[in-house]
C-alpha cells in the first residue's frame, strides 16, 4: 500500500511540475517538482520491490527520523506562510511599497496584476498614502517592473507625483532595501503590497532591514499555483536564513 501511495504521489508531483511549467512564470521551480516525484516514485518502486530490505537497522530508523523532521517542519512553514493570508485594517499608511513580479511583453503576470489592482485600490481609499513600485527588468522581460507598475497605476487612476518607480532591484530582498533608502524606516508608517504566499517572507526581510512600523497587505493569488506558491516561499525562507536576509 506504501508503495503505491508513493509512485502515485510521484506521479502527482511530477504532472503538477509540468503544469506550473506550461504558466511561463519566468522561475524554474518546477523542476523541483519534477525532481521531487522522481524520486518519490523511486522509493516507492524500491519499496514494492524490496530494494530496501536489506538496509541495516540504524539507518532505517535514521531515515525515518529524518522524513519525520522534514515534515514537521514543512508543516510548521506552511502555518507560518498562511498566516500572511490575513488581512489587518491600515487606514494611516503614510507609504505602500509594491514589490514587483514578472511581466511580459502583453502585459503584467497574474500575481503583478493582483499585487497592482490592490495597490490601486488602497491608493484609492486613502488619498494622502504615496507609493513606490519596486522592481528591476529581468532576462525575460521587456522593462524594468519598476516603471510599468507606476504606468499601470498611473493608467488606474493614481496621480503620477503619488509614485516613486525604484527599478533596480533583483529580488525581494534588493526590493526592500532599495525602496528603504527613499522613505524613513523609523518614522514612515509603512505597508507591503504583495500576493498572500509571499507576505510573512516579505515582512521578516523588511523587519530585518529595519523597517520599524510595518503592516502587509496581501493580494490575493490563483489557487491553482497555491501550492507551487507556497512550497517555493518555504524554500526561500530557509534560504534566506542561511544567508542572514532574515
Amino acid at each position: 500500500m506504501l508503495a503505491f501511495i508513493l509512485i502515485a504521489a510521484g506521479l502527482l508531483s511530477v504532472f503538477y511540475g509540468i503544469f506550473i511549467a506550461t504558466a511561463r512564470s519566468g522561475s524554474l521551480f518546477f523542476i523541483v517538482w519534477l525532481l521531487l516525484g522522481v524520486m518519490l516514485i523511486a522509493l516507492g518502486i524500491g519499496k514494492r520491490y524490496g530494494w530496501f530490505a536489506g538496509l541495516p537497522a540504524f539507518l532505517k530508523k535514521s531515515l525515518f527520523i529524518l522524513l519525520i523532521g522534514l515534515a514537521s517542519l514543512v508543516i510548521i512553514l506552511t502555518a507560518f506562510v498562511f498566516s500572511g493570508f490575513k488581512k489587518h485594517e491600515s487606514k494611516d499608511l503614510d507609504v505602500i511599497i509594491v514589490l514587483g513580479a514578472q511581466i511580459r511583453s502583453d502585459g503584467p503576470s497574474h500575481v503583478l496584476k493582483m499585487r497592482l489592482d490592490t495597490a490601486a485600490s488602497y491608493l484609492k481609499a486613502h488619498p494622502d498614502t504615496r507609493c513606490i513600485t519596486s522592481g528591476g527588468q529581468g532576462s525575460n522581460e521587456p522593462e524594468p517592473e519598476g516603471d510599468f507598475m507606476k504606468r499601470y497605476l498611473v493608467r488606474s487612476g493614481i496621480s503620477a507625483d503619488r509614485i516613486v518607480a525604484e527599478s533596480e532591484s533583483k529580488n525581494t530582498s534588493e526590493n526592500l532595501r532599495f525602496s528603504g533608502k527613499l522613505i524613513d524606516l523609523e518614522n514612515n508608517k509603512i505597508g507591503i503590497v504583495t500576493n498572500n504566499f509571499h507576505v510573512k517572507r516579505s515582512c521578516l526581510i523588511a523587519r530585518h532591514l529595519g523597517y520599524k512600523n510595518l503592516t502587509g497587505l496581501p493580494a490575493p493569488s490563483r489557487p491553482v499555483y497555491l501550492l507551487n506558491n507556497v512550497f517555493r516561499e518555504e524554500i526561500a525562507i530557509l534560504k534566506d536564513l542561511a544567508v542572514g536576509n532574515i
